[in-house]
């Protein structure tokens, strides 16, 4: 079967989640850790993405991101890929380092951003890799040591979580622990309920867990879902007629350059004024001469 497409939208709240192949080891020691956090100090910025949360494990990673206008593909592509060549290098091995896609929840922000904030925060306890709580707030590769003011991360949206809490620093600290407290003393807090999802189930089992509907890349409403795939499909079908727009400009270009055909000619091909055409034909030799020569015209003669 062939995969889903991916929804990547700018402005929106991802859970991301991503493990090593046949879930094996993708941190070795404390140095493999800190080249993950510094190339996140890098790429975050980057590419305008607000981090709410982050946590990382011995064999996959959670982060729990808010995009910006670049989306979410070229930073998880950007840092995937460093971090995978980087490690490949310096252990000499080869071959894929992460299990498949990484999967990428698009949740819907209320009431998902505070539990997703703790559910995440809270894998190494529920792991077992700390004891307890107290241990966790000084766990160095996770935000729950960041926001609890044990830890430096300047890439962490720190600000804004704690804002949720209150408008004192401190009070806001102790308000957020308390939350963080009353998940795990509840045994699971409520967001851990949707680990079936993360895992490919599609339907709750404790129904008194928030109204949702999922598929394989939508946590949120109804309304959120039908929201969100009507934007889905407005963002494709710009990148579609972009698309065409570009495959015409070439078209006009290599006819006009290498085939001799006259501009009316070619605007009448593309269904394109004279004066459009002429445009195009400027833009198709930019775009040509940008993918390094590497377009041949049999690839968009087609075009209609």
């Amino acid at each position: 079967m062939p995969r889903v497409a991916r929804i990547d939208l700018p402005d929106s709240f991802y859970h991301i989640v991503s493990r090593g192949i046949e879930r094996r080891k993708i941190f070795l020691n404390a140095a493999d850790y800190a080249d993950f956090c510094g190339r996140l100090a890098q790429v975050v910025p980057k590419y305008q993405i607000q981090c709410m949360a982050w946590t990382l494990m011995p064999n996959h990673f959670h982060l729990f991101v808010r995009t910006g206008s670049l989306g979410l593909a070229t930073f998880m592509s950007s840092l995937l890929t460093g971090y995978a060549v980087h490690f490949n290098l310096k252990y000499k091995r080869n071959g894929h380092l992460f299990q498949n896609r990484y999967k990428a929840l698009l949740c819907e922000r209320d009431p998902y951003f505070l539990e997703l904030i703790r559910y995440v925060h809270l894998n190494p306890l529920r792991a077992g890799l700390v004891a307890s709580l107290e241990e966790l707030g000084h766990y160095p590769w996770a935000g729950h040591a960041v926001l609890m003011g044990n830890k430096d991360a300047p890439w962490q949206d720190v600000k804004n979580v704690l804002a949720e809490f209150g408008k004192l620093e401190n009070c806001a600290r102790q308000n957020y622990f308390q939350f963080v407290e009353a998940g795990w003393e509840n045994g699971r807090d409520p967001i851990s309920r949707l680990d079936g999802i993360m895992s490919g189930q599609k339907k709750l089992k404790d129904q008194t867990a928030p109204q949702m509907t999922a598929t394989e890349n939508i946590m949120g409403s109804e309304a959120f879902r039908e929201r969100i795939l009507a934007q889905a499909q407005i963002q494709d079908n710009v990148a579609r007629q972009q698309q065409v727009s570009e495959a015409k400009a070439v078209l006009i270009f290599l006819g006009h350059a290498y085939l001799a055909k006259s501009l009316q000619e070619l605007a009448h091909w593309t269904r394109m004024s004279l004066p459009a055409a002429s445009k195009a034909r400027w833009r198709g030799k930019v775009i040509e001469e940008r993918v390094g020569g590497r377009v041949d015209l049999q690839d968009v003669v087609g075009v209609s």
